[in-house]
């Protein structure tokens, strides 16, 4: 009679160690895609360096995109000519900035749209982009489309993503994670109106 009870406890044992494991191999984990955003923020901070520190010393500015929509606010931004612009660029998620979580060794921002000697940019960030300085050469007569590219999965040491203004940047391989422009308008110092217009 034991051993019958014995068998019945180790057969039960042994049905609810196969039933957990069937569960759990049967529910797979969703995966948490850490690249998630809802909006991007773009902050021009004007400034100048002293050494290799640079110091915040004019303006101010912003440019943001709500994920979903092609239309930046505000669509059309002034910078100075002859000035010096940090650029940090934030991926929101819940409000939060998740630009962190965006692996340096597989991502890279490009800028694309900007007249031949107008603007120069350099990476702050080994050659990401998400913190960055440009310097405006030069004012144009009207506006142009800046257009801003995240790359993802490219290959950084191919020549196609050595500079930050690559027109074939998708030589590199990889994928947009994001793409939209917005007007820059590069203008001289005593330029007034307003932005949007």
């Amino acid at each position: 009679m034991n051993n019958l009870r014995n068998y019945f406890i180790l057969a039960a044992i042994g049905l609810a160690a196969v039933s957990f494991t069937s569960c759990s191999k049967d529910d797979p984990v969703p995966e948490i895609d850490q690249e998630e955003y809802d909006g991007t923020i773009l902050t021009f901070t004007e400034g100048h360096y002293h050494g290799e520190e640079f110091h915040a010393s004019g303006d101010t500015v912003q440019v943001r995109f709500i994920k979903g929509s092609d239309k930046p606010y505000p669509s059309h931004l002034h910078l100075h000519a002859g000035e010096q612009y940090q650029l940090d660029i934030a991926m929101l998620k819940n409000g939060e900035d998740t630009s962190a979580e965006f692996e340096e060794n597989e991502h890279q921002w490009f800028f694309l749209g900007a007249p031949d000697g107008v603007l120069d940019y350099t990476y702050s960030d080994n050659r990401v982009g998400f913190k960055g300085v440009f310097t405006v050469n030069k004012a144009t007569s009207e506006g142009f489309d800046l257009q801003l590219i995240l790359r993802h999965g490219l290959d950084k040491a191919k020549a196609a993503s050595l500079s930050w203004n690559s027109t074939n940047y998708q030589e590199a391989g990889g994928s947009d994670d994001f793409n939209k422009s917005f007007e820059l308008h590069p203008v001289e110092g005593d330029h007034d109106h307003e932005e949007g217009e």
